[in-house]
C-alpha cells in the first residue's frame, strides 16, 4: 500500500516511455519529457525509470507509463500491487476492419488485443488525449469511463522562433532565399502520410521541407519509395532527417505552413508547435484533430487532391491567418498540461487507497 501522504505535498512520479530515448525521439518522447519538466518545475518530483534502481518502490508514489503498448502488460502487472499506475493511452484507431478486431479480440485469451484490454483495465487512471481517444477507449476495449481522465497534448509557449533566417541559411541554402515553403515535421512512416504529402506539394509547384526519422516500423518498400522521390526531386523537396530540437522553432518561424496530414493521430505535437509560431495548418481530417484544430487549420481528407487543394488554399492566406498562435497558447500550454496531470496523480492516488484489497494490506 501507498504510504499516506499529504496529497497536495510534492508527488513522486516515475516515468516510463514505451521506447527508449536513444532509440527514437518523437511527439509521446516531448509529452513526456515536457510533463516531467513542468512537473518538477512546480515542485512535484518526476524522474525517469532506472532499471538498476534497487530502493525505487521507496521513492515513487506512482507509476506513469506513456502508451497503451502490450509490452508494458507485464511491468503494469507487476506494479499495481505495489503502486499506483495511470497510463497515458495515445491510442487512436480509424480503421473500421481494425476496430472489429479490437472490440472482438478482446475476448479472445492470447491476443493482442485482449492482453492490451488487460493493461488499461488495470491501470488506476486513464490519461487519453482527446475526448475521441476515450470515447475509443470506451468503445474497443469497454473501459469505464470514470476511470478515464481527459488531459490534452501541449506546447510550451517559450518555443518560438526568432530568427528564422539562421534556418534558412543552415539547412536551406540551395533554395532562394525568400521562397516560401511548407514544413512537415514528424517520424517518417505510412500513417503520417508523407508520400502523398510530396506528391501533393509537386503537383501544386511548392517547395516542401521534411524534417523527422524513419520510424522503427516503417516498411522498407514505403522508405524506398519516400527517400527516391525526395532524391529524385531535390530542387522541390527536402528531407533533413532529425533536426535538433533547438533549431525547431526557427523551422516553423521560417515555414509559410505546416502539413501533417495523417491518417490518424492523437493529435501531432508538431502542429500545436507550428500553430504556435503562426504557420497556416494543414491537417489529416480525424476526429481527435478536429477536437484540437476545427477553425485554426485547413483540414483535408488525406487523398492527393483533397490535401493539394488544402496547401495551395493555406499559402494563399497570410502567415497566422486564423489566430491559431493566440488559441494554441491559451488552450493548450504544457504548465496547464502539467496541473491536469498532477491533479490525476492526486485522485489516483486516493483511489488506490481507497480500494478494498489495497487498504487492507
Amino acid at each position: 500500500m501507498v504510504d499516506k501522504m499529504d496529497l497536495h505535498s510534492g508527488i513522486r512520479a516515475c516515468f516510463v516511455p514505451h521506447i527508449p530515448f536513444g532509440l527514437i525521439y518523437g511527439g509521446a518522447e516531448v509529452q513526456a519529457e515536457s510533463t516531467m519538466n513542468c512537473l518538477n518545475a512546480m515542485g512535484h518530483d518526476a524522474f525517469w525509470l532506472d532499471l538498476t534502481d534497487r530502493a525505487l518502490l521507496e521513492r515513487t508514489d506512482i507509476f506513469h507509463f506513456f502508451g497503451a503498448d502490450i509490452e508494458f502488460a507485464y511491468w503494469i502487472h507487476s506494479a499495481i500491487p505495489d503502486r499506483p499506475v495511470v497510463v497515458s493511452s495515445i491510442f487512436f484507431e480509424p480503421s473500421g476492419l481494425r476496430r472489429f478486431g479490437w472490440h472482438y479480440g478482446r475476448l479472445l485469451p492470447g491476443t493482442t488485443p485482449r492482453r492490451l484490454s488487460r493493461l488499461l483495465h488495470e491501470a488506476t487512471l486513464i490519461l487519453p488525449n482527446s475526448e475521441a481517444e476515450s470515447e475509443d477507449l470506451q468503445a474497443l476495449f469497454g473501459v469505464d469511463p470514470e476511470s478515464i481522465r481527459v488531459i490534452p497534448n501541449g506546447v510550451d509557449t517559450a518555443f518560438i522562433g526568432n530568427d528564422p533566417a539562421s534556418f534558412r541559411a543552415h539547412y536551406l541554402n540551395d533554395w532562394p532565399g525568400d521562397a516560401p515553403f511548407v514544413l512537415c515535421a514528424g517520424r517518417i512512416e505510412q500513417r503520417k502520410n508523407q508520400l502523398v504529402l510530396a506528391e501533393s506539394c509537386l503537383k501544386a509547384g511548392v517547395r516542401l521541407v521534411l524534417v523527422g526519422q524513419m520510424a522503427p516500423n516503417t516498411d522498407s518498400e514505403y522508405q524506398h519509395r519516400f527517400l527516391e522521390l525526395v532524391d529524385r526531386h531535390s530542387s522541390r523537396l527536402k528531407y533533413l532527417g532529425l533536426v535538433p530540437r533547438t533549431d525547431m522553432p526557427n523551422a516553423y518561424a521560417a515555414a509559410a505552413v505546416h502539413a501533417l496530414v495523417s491518417t490518424w493521430e492523437t493529435t501531432g505535437l508538431v502542429s500545436l508547435e507550428a500553430g504556435l509560431n503562426g504557420c497556416n495548418l494543414v491537417a489529416g481530417d480525424c476526429r481527435p484533430v478536429r477536437e484540437y484544430f476545427n477553425g485554426i487549420a485547413t483540414i483535408v481528407h488525406q487523398d492527393e487532391r483533397s490535401v493539394r487543394k488544402g496547401i495551395e488554399e493555406a499559402l494563399s492566406l497570410p502567415r497566422d491567418a486564423h489566430g491559431q498562435s493566440k488559441v494554441v497558447a491559451q488552450k493548450y500550454s504544457w504548465l496547464h498540461v502539467a496541473e491536469m496531470t498532477a491533479e490525476a496523480y492526486r485522485e489516483a492516488i486516493e483511489r488506490y487507497g481507497k480500494t478494498p484489497e489495497r487498504a487492507s494490506s
